[in-house]
C-alpha cells in the first residue's frame, strides 16, 4: 500500500515552479541591503558600545571555553569556572567554531548575529517565494527587515536568530516531506533554544496526520538520534541525561514565594530568599533540582496563580504594558529608546500579519509558522517573557505580513479582471447559459 503523501500532492508548491528571475534577485539584494542598514546602524548608533551582561555574556564565555580549550564551561553561577549545561549547545558552538579561527572578542560575536539575521531574512524570502510568490516573498522579508525586536535580536549574540534559521528549515523539510532531515532539525532546534523541549510532541503529531506512523517514528529516532550525544555528555559531566539545567531557575524565577509575592520575576541568584540555596550553586545538577522542587510546590500551593502570570506575560510578551520590560530588554543590551519610537511597528505587524496567516490557514506554510509561533509563545506565557523570545512568533507575524499582501492584491486583481469582463486568473470559467 503505498503511503498517503505518495498518493496526494507533496505540499502547496506548484508542480512546476517558476524559475528564480533577475526581479527575484534585485528584490532579495534590495531587502538584504535595508536589513543591513538597519541592523548595523542600530549597532553603531545606539548599542555598540554596551558591555555585554546576562545571557549573551554567558554564551560569550563559553563560546571562548571551548575555543581555547577549557571545554564546555563557565563561571555562572559559581564563583569558579565549571562544566556546565545552562546553555543549550548549538549557539556557543557556532560562534566557538569562528572563535578559534579569528579570536574571541564581543564585536565578532555581535557580527556573526547580523549576518545570521540576514541569512534568515534571505532564507524567509526564499520559503516564501518558493511556496507562495514574488510578491509575498517581497512582503515578507520587508516585514522580516524592519521588525524592531529581531533587529535588536540580531546585534547581540544571543541564540535566538540561529534558532529562527533553523526553524525556517524545518519548515521547509516538513513541507519537502524530508522525514529524516526534520528529526534532523528538530533535534538541533531543541539544542539550541531551550523552550523547544516538547516541539518534537507538535512535530510528530504533524507527521501522523499528514504522512503515517512509520514516517512519524522515524522522525522521533532521528531527533533522539541527535540529541544523544548531548545527554550523555551531561550524563557524565554533569550527572544526569538533562537537555539544560535553566529549567529550575525559571520555575523558581516565576513561581516561587517571592517571585509570587513580587508579582513577578526574581532572580534566584541574587534574590535574599534563595540564601539557602548558595551552596547548591556549587553543584548545578543539585541547583537545577533544588529550584525546580521549590518552584513546583509552589505553584502546587497556589495553583491559581499561573493564571495571574500568564495574563501579565502576555502584556508584556505583546508589549502592551512595555514599562514591564525595562529590566529584561536592559539586560539584553537594547535601546529603550529605539524600542519606544518603533513599538508601532510591532503593531502594525501583529495585526497585518495574523491576519495573513489566518487568511490563508489552507496553506500548510501557514499552518506551520502560526503552530510553531504559537508553540513557543505560549511557553513564554507561563515562565520568563522577555520580548526576544518572542522571536518565533516574529517570524510568523512577520511572514504573515507578504502573505496578507499576497491575499489582498490576489482578492484586488481578481475584482478588477471581473469588472473588466474577465475571468480570474486560475479560476474555472463560469459555464456558458443557455
Amino acid at each position: 500500500m503505498q503511503d498517503r503523501e505518495e498518493s496526494r500532492p507533496l505540499t502547496d508548491v506548484e508542480l512546476t515552479p517558476r524559475p528564480w528571475t533577475r526581479r527575484d534577485s534585485f528584490a532579495l539584494s534590495g531587502i538584504v541591503a535595508l536589513g543591513a542598514v538597519l541592523r548595523i546602524g542600530y549597532l553603531v548608533v545606539f548599542t555598540g558600545s554596551r558591555k555585554l551582561v546576562s545571557d549573551g555574556s554567558q554564551y560569550v564565555e563559553i563560546a571562548k571555553n571551548l575555543a581555547t580549550g577549557h571545554g564546555y564551561s563557565m563561571q555562572y553561577p559559581q564563583l569558579v569556572v565549571h562544566e556546565t549545561a545552562f546553555r543549550p549547545p548549538d549557539y556557543p558552538l557556532f560562534l566557538a567554531g569562528f572563535y578559534w579561527i579569528f579570536g574571541p572578542s564581543a564585536g565578532l560575536a555581535r557580527a556573526l548575529n547580523i549576518v545570521l539575521g540576514l541569512a534568515m531574512i534571505a532564507l524567509a524570502y526564499w520559503t516564501v517565494w518558493r511556496y507562495v510568490s514574488t510578491r509575498a516573498a517581497i512582503g515578507a522579508g520587508i516585514a522580516l527587515a524592519v521588525m524592531p525586536n529581531l533587529i535588536a535580536n540580531d546585534t547581540y549574540p544571543l541564540e535566538d536568530t540561529l534558532s529562527l534559521i533553523i526553524i525556517l528549515l524545518l519548515v521547509n523539510a516538513v513541507l519537502r516531506r524530508r522525514w529524516i532531515l526534520t528529526g534532523v532539525l528538530t533535534g538541533l532546534l531543541t539544542l539550541s533554544r531551550p523552550s523547544a523541549q516538547f516541539l518534537i510532541v507538535l512535530v510528530v503529531v504533524w507527521v501522523l496526520v499528514h504522512a503515517n506512523w512509520k514516517k512519524a517514528l522515524t522522525v522521533a529516532g532521528v531527533f533522539a538520534l541527535v540529541l544523544t550525544p548531548w545527554l550523555v555528555r551531561n550524563w557524565v559531566q554533569i550527572g544526569e541525561p538533562v537537555l539544560v539545567t535553566s529549567n529550575g531557575f525559571n520555575w523558581a524565577a516565576m513561581y516561587s514565594p517571592p517571585a509570587q509575592a513580587n508579582h513577578g520575576f526574581v532572580d534566584p541568584v541574587f534574590h535574599p530568599y534563595f540564601k539557602g540555596y548558595r551552596l547548591a550553586q556549587f553543584d548545578e545538577l543539585t541547583w537545577n533540582n533544588e529550584l525546580q522542587a521549590l518552584g513546583v510546590r509552589s505553584l502546587k500551593s497556589n495553583p491559581t496563580y499561573v493564571v495571574h502570570v500568564a495574563i501579565k506575560n502576555a502584556g508584556d510578551l505583546l508589549e502592551l504594558t512595555p514599562s514591564d520590560n525595562v529590566f529584561g530588554e536592559g539586560a539584553d543590551g537594547r535601546s529603550l529608546g529605539v524600542r519606544d519610537a518603533t513599538l508601532w511597528i510591532f503593531y502594525v505587524e501583529l495585526v497585518i500579519g495574523l491576519f495573513g496567516l489566518l487568511a490563508t490557514l489552507r496553506r500548510q506554510i501557514s499552518q506551520l509558522l502560526l503552530a510553531q509561533g504559537l508553540y513557543f509563545f505560549g511557553l513564554s506565557l507561563l515562565f520568563i517573557p522577555a520580548p526576544r523570545l518572542r522571536a518565533p512568533l516574529d517570524l510568523a507575524l512577520g511572514v504573515g505580513v507578504g502573505l496578507a499582501l499576497e491575499k489582498l492584491t490576489a482578492r484586488r486583481e481578481a475584482v478588477s479582471q471581473t469588472a473588466a469582463g474577465h475571468e480570474p486568473i486560475g479560476e474555472p470559467a463560469a459555464p456558458a447559459v443557455e
